[in-house]
């Protein structure tokens, strides 16, 4: 299993045999424990402690992407992975440590000073998660890095009762000493019932909720291994080029999620259950809602890779229903880059004709919560006449935006909205829009009508409180040439897009809404912008996600 080629079919003869937690010959496995659902501490060389317990935080930050490497050694029907490899080397490495090392909170966690070459990333894991952890036996030279390889997985895989459980595949260079620093690892975690058990087959530790589970992924892996599915091979080709962390969820994931998130819906928005079902033992329209959503779940696979001092995220998947709503135009993206090249945030979007019934026939409801009573009485007293006021509202194409003088502290703390560089250009009907525009100032109080005043020019109105900033609105402007918004979206086609100029908002994390916090300064300054872009191709969703260092 160290190579890139897929195990086969397990031969002819005795059933394989594994190195299972404590010892021994071959497992004899018997049925997982129904109903657990911990999660395993795994500590593997920090490794695995460090993906379960640090994920949020650390992840992105020090695991790395080995393809389909690591989903060898695991089932083909495994239902979400996450492939990483803890040591890379190259130019990769070196691209990742130079971006990290100017966040001053992420360079003294890891002591980055000195050579980053001479780094050795799973020694500063395994040191890091060990900091706090009450392991004062264990020593990485003695106990982990004789035996743990590069390449690392975290999954989840159904059990017999078709509940998920999540499994660690690592990869091991000496079985022996795998076994040892193992059970080290449990006798810290204090015992099997809090570590989980394993078995070691072939080059790779797989661990569990139990060594009986272990033992039935191990086998499972040798009828066919996630490696050579074709939708995991398909969606981690669609999601780019491998990167840091590579994630996927699997067709079926769908219906397990799906399943959780009714299991949410049904307890009434935090009414107990008992009293929910005294109304009504029926699903609601929220709850079929929220499974439908899921219903025709095709896969999806996420790539976070670093380039050339950018942290980028991209996710491919099958269609989600946005493009029912947005289209696959780029009037959206266009319509922000025309907006003045020193605008501080912008958001735009085109929009596909058709686009309220396709938003509206999503939404749900129920006797607790209807979303479409509260639209329908919106209207009302509005006098909007739907769907019609409000496709032509929005034109075409939105673009919210937000200039550098933007004052954060004066906008949240006192609502004053004189002056203030915020606005929305709509590219369309412009009669029809400034007509809409009507209707919903006459419903407002006079000191509110101000964020609704409005200029045209041509097909397009700018609607925002200040008269300077819907003059500079309604110019073509040049967003899309400016150095910081080119280096965060790069894709030309995108149908909405997501901008943030990092810089232009250092006040905000120096202002009271972040409290002044110094270490929060000093993790800002090194950042420059932000872009979220989403379009679909050929019936795949992309979204990318970019952060840029200055």
């Amino acid at each position: 299993m160290t190579s890139s080629t897929p195990p086969g079919p397990p031969p002819a003869g005795p059933a394989p045999e594994y190195l299972e937690s404590g010892g021994g010959g071959p497992l004899t496995p018997g049925p997982p424990r129904p109903g657990r659902r911990r999660l395993v501490v795994i500590g593997i060389g920090g490794g695995l402690a460090l993906g379960v317990a640090a994920a949020a935080a650390w992840a992105a930050t020090w695991y790395f992407a080995d393809g389909p490497q690591a989903a060898e050694a695991l089932p083909a029907d495994t239902i979400a992975y996450a492939g990483l490899t803890l040591d890379p080397s190259g130019e990769q490495k070196l691209d990742a440590l130079r971006t990290l090392d100017k966040f001053p909170t992420v360079s003294d966690a890891f002591d980055l000073d000195g050579d980053l070459r001479d780094i050795d990333i799973k020694e500063r894991i395994f040191e890091f998660v060990l900091t706090d952890a009450a392991c004062e036996g264990l020593d990485y030279a003695d106990d982990i890095e004789p035996w743990l390889g590069d390449r690392v997985a975290l999954a989840l895989v159904a059990d017999v009762d078709d509940q998920p459980q999540p499994v660690a595949a690592i990869e091991v260079t000496d079985e022996a000493a795998a076994e040892d620093g193992l059970s080290a690892f449990r006798e810290c975690a204090g015992g099997e019932d809090d570590f989980g058990g394993w078995v070691i087959d072939d080059g790779w530790a797989v661990l569990a909720d139990s060594e009986d589970f272990a033992t039935e992924v191990a086998r499972a892996t040798r009828d066919g291994s996630l490696a050579d599915d074709e939708d995991f091979r398909s969606w981690t080709e669609r999601a780019g080029d491998p990167g840091i962390v590579t994630l996927y969820a699997a067709p079926a994931a769908g219906a397990y999620l799906g399943r959780a998130l009714e299991d949410i819906g049904q307890q009434g928005f935090g009414m107990p259950m008992g009293q929910v079902s005294a109304y009504d033992d029926a699903p609601s329209s929220v709850d079929w809602a929220i499974g439908s959503a899921f219903a025709d779940f095709q896969g999806m696979a996420a790539v976070v890779r670093f380039d050339d001092g950018a942290l980028e995220v991209e996710i491919a998947g099958g269609p989600n229903g946005a493009g029912r709503v947005t289209g696959e135009s780029a009037a959206g993206s266009a319509l922000v880059e025309s907006l003045p090249s020193d605008t501080a945030a912008a958001f735009g979007t085109g929009w596909e004709p058709g686009w309220f019934d396709a938003v509206t026939g999503a939404i749900g409801g129920d006797e607790f919560f209807d979303p479409m009573a509260m639209l329908e009485e919106f209207a009302a007293t509005y006098g909007l006449d739907l769907p019609d006021d409000a496709e032509t509202l929005l034109g075409e194409a939105t673009a919210v935006a937000v200039g550098p003088d933007f004052d954060p502290d004066r906008f949240l703390s006192e609502g004053d909205t004189a002056g203030l560089p915020l606005g929305i250009k709509v590219e369309g009907d412009t009669a029809g829009i400034e007509e809409v525009l009507g209707k919903l100032r006459a419903g407002l109080l006079p000191e509110e009508q101000a964020l609704l005043e409005s200029d045209s020019e041509g097909d397009v109105v700018a609607v925002g409180p200040d008269a300077d900033y819907r003059a500079a609105l309604l110019e073509d402007g040049d967003l899309g040439g400016s150095e910081t918004y080119r280096d965060v979206v790069r894709e030309d086609d995108a149908s909405s897009v997501l901008f943030v100029d990092l810089n232009a908002f250092e006040a905000l994390f120096s202002s009271d809404v972040f409290g002044e916090d110094d270490d929060v300064l000093r993790d800002v300054e090194p950042l420059a912008g932000l872009g979220l872009i989403t379009w679909t191709d050929d019936d795949v969703s992309h979204t990318v996600l970019r952060i840029t260092t200055d």
